[in-house]
């Protein structure tokens, strides 16, 4: 026979099985859950009512699912699949040929599945017509026609995939997904608003997204996520991954290994969390005009990112352990303040072009701050801080503790203000690397330095010991570059006061320190 029916002589109203041989064949299930196998013939399955599975065989082959949610699967040859009314899944697997597919009525699905081993190159996009049109460009070329279906499932296989996803604007199609599966993937969604569901799995992927709110998941390796224009949710999974939400309010989650984390100009307000591994929030400002920025803690120990001027937007962010912030162009200001109850342990901020602000007088999170060109302001908290000022006329203030500033070219202004009396504990010893007695000045608050009326209090020794022993209330020692606070003149040792500073540009013991005079000197207060 060319058709054998199993169970019973004929197809019934029950749940049948069809199997064809190598004629072409037609044939139908009528009522109940069949199953319809072509063969090598151009056959005809008509699945009837009911859930059933049409599989065409190797001719080109006519298969409709009919009533019910139904599962074809054309096989080798150029087919053409019509599911019928129903939720219908209509598969195209490796090898199989260049097939028609409308999916009809109810919510259906075109699944593809790529090589097993070489990497495929999958495009999908419209034509004038209004249907979505799935091409593969390498190996061996085909493409599905595909009307009135809702969603696209794309399961890349081995190898290095790509797939690209174009604009599907008058096309059925709602919602696309793509599982790259081994292999270095990249999903690129960039030209479509249609959302998409992409997963990296192993090897180091790229997946980007466009308009839409998107869902991605980067799996192991080294991933990149970009969300594009839609509220996304970017999650990069193992490995050590670069997340970028772009426009929209975006919920960004690190996973396991050392990830970025990262705001650009224009995007939205973020929900942003590291979790395991070392992360970093880095943030980029406007290139023109100055940004305004906070960085404080609320009240369940989240950093709080704001940027309050041109347009404002909101970081809220936890598990992460580092903010990178550039200023780009224009007048930039940043405020940190305390973050002891967050896990933030160091943030950095670049100010690039325009005279820049960074004041963590606030915070005990030990900064680093670089003003680049400009005439900055670089004020330092609790922590151990390092300065930068780059070029221009920079104010450089360590703040409470062991600091290392480095004025840069330009005439620099190095300060030492406690806001209170000295104390030693309170000021710490800042390491000034880069004294330009031509050019820079050392500026000393009365206030702290208590005693300190004008120059005349300035002396400048041979060496330590001559310092404890001098009658300036400030001392500085020609032979170690140590600058002391010494209000007991010349009694012996400092008492409770003594070193703050040290000036020895290159630190190295075999060259001298530079040479000072009372006039590096200005006070104020």
């Amino acid at each position: 026979m060319a058709v054998i029916w199993t169970p019973g002589p004929r197809p019934t109203n029950g749940a049948d099985t069809g199997i064809s041989d190598a004629t072409s064949d037609n044939f139908s299930g009528f009522g109940g859950s069949d199953t319809l196998i072509g063969g090598d013939g151009d056959d005809t399955l008509n699945g009837g009512a009911g859930r059933d599975w049409l599989q065409g065989g190797d001719g080109i082959d006519l298969l409709n699912g009919g009533g019910g949610s139904d599962t074809i699967q054309g096989d080798l040859g150029d087919d053409t699949f019509t599911g019928g009314s129903g939720n219908d899944r209509l598969i195209w697997n490796n090898g199989d040929g260049s097939d028609r597919i409308s999916g009809n009525a109810g919510s259906d699905v075109v699944e593809v599945n790529g090589a097993a081993g070489a990497g495929d190159t999958f495009l999908l996009e419209q034509d004038a017509e209004g249907r979505a049109i799935f091409d593969r460009l390498n190996l061996v070329p085909f493409t599905l026609t595909v009307d009135t279906v809702e969603s696209f499932e794309v399961n890349g296989g081995g190898g290095n995939d790509i797939f690209e996803v174009n604009d599907l604007t008058e096309t059925s199609v709602s919602a696309v997904s793509f599982t790259g599966g081994a292999g270095n993937d990249s999903l690129d969604g960039s030209g479509t608003s249609t959302p998409l569901t992409g997963s990296g799995d192993a090897g180091n992927d790229t997946l980007i997204g466009g308009d839409g709110d998107d869902t991605f998941n980067g799996g192991a390796g080294r991933d990149w996520l970009q969300g594009g224009d839609g509220i996304d949710l970017l999650n990069g999974g193992g490995g050590s991954d670069t997340i970028q939400g772009d426009l929209g309010d975006d919920t960004f989650t690190g996973g396991s290994g050392n990830d970025r984390l990262i705001w650009n100009n224009g995007d939205g307000s973020d929900r942003i969390s590291g979790n395991a591994g070392s992360d970093v929030v880095e943030v980029n400002g406007a290139a023109g005009a100055g940004d305004t920025f906070l960085l404080e803690q609320d009240a369940e120990g989240r950093a709080i990112f704001d940027r309050l001027n041109l347009v404002p937007f909101t970081l809220t962010v936890d598990t992460v352990e580092s903010f990178e912030v550039n200023g780009g162009g224009g007048n930039d200001i940043f405020e940190v303040n305390d973050l002891e109850e967050t896990s933030v342990s160091a943030v950095s901020f670049t100010g690039g072009a325009g005279n820049d602000s960074l004041d963590g007088s606030g915070t005990s999170t030990p900064l680093t701050g670089s003003g680049d060109a400009g005439n900055d302001t670089l004020i330092g908290g609790d922590g151990d801080d390092t300065f930068n000022g780059g070029a221009g006329r920079d104010w450089l203030q360590g703040g409470n503790s062991n600091d290392i500033l480095t004025g840069g070219a330009g005439s620099d202004r190095f300060v030492f203000s406690s806001g209170a009396s000295f104390n030693a504990d309170d000021l710490g010893v800042d390491q000034i690397t880069d004294f330009n007695r031509n050019a820079d000045t050392i500026v000393l608050d009365s206030t702290t330095f208590v005693g300190l009326e004008d120059l005349s209090d300035i002396r400048i020794v041979a060496n330590d010991a001559a310092a404890s022993t001098s009658f300036g209330v400030i001392t500085y020692s020609r032979g170690t570059g140590n600058l002391f606070f010494n209000p007991n003149l010349s009694s012996s040792g400092f008492g409770t006061d003594g070193l703050f500073a040290n000036i020895d540009n290159d630190n190295n013991p075999l060259t001298a320190a530079p040479v000072l005079a009372a006039t590096n000197f200005e006070i104020v207060g």
